[in-house]
């Protein structure tokens, strides 16, 4: 009766064994933002090759399970730049890509696509790996891109011709914003709005930095007004002019903020639309260690752990460095060992620094005494 139990144990080694050769990576669906230039259905742009703008960060681990099946959950994994992203012009990824290129150009100007004249595009994406083009991400959520050939084109400049008027001293042609009967309209300048200016923040944030400058671009705009919210609601915190964009508008923040940095562009009495967010955080808050484990004030152990940690919460990491005794200060981790201590008095302090450099001012302290 013992045989089954024996195999049924050497099938569940088996599994065991093989499970990591089950484990694969798939990439977090692409999140699309924007389309440059901006459209909506009732402000089309004229150009038939935008460029998609997105986002690809983050990585799905796939694990297959044979008693309960496909399980998902977020791992921790940075997007490789060079990541391909194949664009399409439907709302389901099927049939070929129009457009390809990697996460980089993405999250960057974006990826240009081609679409018809005068058509309402939907694009979609997906991202692969090369290391394992068999497990590209699923399908992302749909963006729309409204086109009109006529739309937004400015007209030309110059005056429309005058025909010379007739031999003999015709009537001349009537006076007056009206065209004369038969003649065609002409389009005018202040009926197109301008794109809405692109923005972002320098430095990028997070920064311990209360003066960062927007800079961003508005070709076509005579000025650019810059909001502090999503919504370019209220009144502006700065005007600018496209040149003064690119050089940089400095604009003072408060300590430890969260600020979304939005702008508009006027030409001709006509206002853009609102333009996507730059987001902007400061963080002027240092780290602050509490040592959570250690020795007693005496022991009789000549090997000893401490654990530490930063209990201000800095959600983009600590580095933490360790002194112990009158030893030069070194990088360090909980749990932190020491080990062959002498019979005598030993004292570990431990000092932290954020990812932007804000450094804890006083390092916590412990002191212990080894004794026989």
């Amino acid at each position: 009766m013992a045989r089954p139990s024996l195999c049924l144990l050497a099938l569940v080694t088996c599994w065991l064994i093989a499970a990591p050769s089950a484990r694969a990576v798939q990439p977090e669906p692409i999140a699309l933002t924007e389309t440059n230039p901006l459209s909506s259905q009732a402000q089309p742009a004229a150009s038939t090759e935008p460029f998609v703008i997105g986002r690809g960060d983050g990585a799905i681990a796939t694990v297959v399970n044979p008693f309960r099946g496909r399980t998902a959950g977020p791992i921790t994994a940075d997007v490789d730049p060079n990541n391909q992203v194949e664009l399409y012009a439907n709302g389901t990824c099927d049939g070929s890509p129009v457009a390809t290129g990697i996460i980089d150009e993405l999250e960057g100007d974006g990826i240009q696509a081609e679409v018809e004249p005068d058509s309402k595009t939907t694009f979609t994406a997906i991202q692969i790996d090369p290391a394992d083009p068999t497990h590209p991400s699923i399908c992302s959520k749909p963006i729309t891109y409204w086109n009109s050939s006529t739309a937004v084109e400015p007209p030309d400049d110059e005056d429309p011709p005058v025909d010379d008027p007739p031999a003999g001293g015709g009537s001349q042609p009537p006076s007056g914003d009206q065209p004369a009967s038969g003649s065609p309209a002409v389009s005018d300048h202040a009926a197109v709005a301008p794109l809405a200016p692109r923005l972002k923040t320098a430095p990028a944030g997070p920064a311990n930095d209360n003066t960062p400058r927007i800079i961003g671009s508005a070709p076509s705009a005579d000025s650019v007004m810059i909001f502090t919210n999503s919504s370019c609601s209220g009144a502006p915190v700065a005007t600018a002019s496209p040149t003064q964009l690119i050089a940089g508008v400095e604009i003072r923040v408060a300590d430890n903020s969260t600020t979304d940095f939005t702008g508009i562009a006027i030409a001709n009495g006509k206002q853009s639309f609102c333009s996507p967010p730059a987001t902007y955080i400061e963080d002027s808050s240092p780290p602050r260690t509490r040592i959570t484990m250690g020795p007693g004030a005496k022991t009789r152990h000549r090997k000893v752990v401490f654990r530490f940690a930063d209990i201000a919460g800095d959600p983009l990491g600590t580095t933490f460095f360790c002194k112990v005794d009158r030893r030069k200060w070194r990088v360090c981790h909980s749990p932190f060992k020491l080990k062959r201590l002498g019979y005598r008095r030993h004292t570990l302090r431990v000092r932290a620094t954020d990812s932007i450099g804000n450094i804890e001012a006083k390092a916590a302290r412990r002191s212990f005494k080894v004794i026989r």
